[in-house]
């Protein structure tokens, strides 16, 4: 484990949390990989002078409280100039990824808790309790990017509890309707780790 100041020699840059827009100051080429200040995070591979890549790494508590997939998408539209439908479906894909990683990889939401306005209410307030705590000050997420020969792959990978796509799919409310969405505005949408790592692929 290696602190972000001494993660120069990976070409990465450190975002310091604060907003969006430091955030897409952060991401801006040429960097190709982007931590969040004050994590700890593994001595990865070395992404120098790969320019078809682009990683990030944000805390759970972040991906609540800032629009990290738009900030990101924005990134990787600088890099490949995207036309505007496919941007809005990576956008869309990406940010309903990075919720079901934070209420059910992390934070263990259980299922259709927000499909009433009372649950809804119970939902946010376990959130925020659950946010404020320091057992997640070090609660992640990686979102890596890569591009070539036409497509798009873009992982969400998290340290969570993990869970099993074919039993969400088959729900028709809470998390199982987040997937949903997921693969409708994917091209292809394939599940790793347990269901700790979702890969969106998408057609250039």
């Amino acid at each position: 484990m290696l602190p972000v100041q001494d993660l120069q020699q990976h070409c990465a840059t450190r975002w310091d949390g604060a907003s969006e827009a430091t955030l897409t100051q952060s991401l801006a080429a040429p960097a190709t990989a982007c931590i969040e200040a004050g994590l700890l995070v593994d001595d990865g591979p070395d992404h120098a002078g790969n320019g078809s890549c682009l990683s990030l790494t944000v805390s759970v508590r972040s991906i609540y409280r800032e629009a990290i997939a738009g900030a990101f998408v924005r990134a990787i539209d600088d890099r490949l100039r995207l036309s505007r439908e496919l941007r809005d479906r990576i956008v869309t894909a990406l940010h309903e990824a990075l919720l079901n990683a934070v209420m059910h990889g992390h934070l263990k939401l259980e299922a259709g808790l927000r499909d009433t306005l009372g649950g809804f209410e119970t939902a946010h307030e376990t959130i925020v309790r659950q946010l404020a705590s320091q057992q997640y000050a070090q609660s992640r997420v990686v979102i890596a990017a890569q591009w070539g020969a036409g497509r798009l792959l873009i992982a969400v990978h998290d340290n969570g509890v993990g869970f099993d796509p074919d039993k969400n799919r088959s729900r028709q409310r809470g998390c199982g309707r987040g997937l949903a969405v997921v693969e409708a505005f994917c091209d292809s949408v394939t599940h790793l780790d347990g269901g700790r790592t979702i890969v969106l692929g998408f057609e250039l």
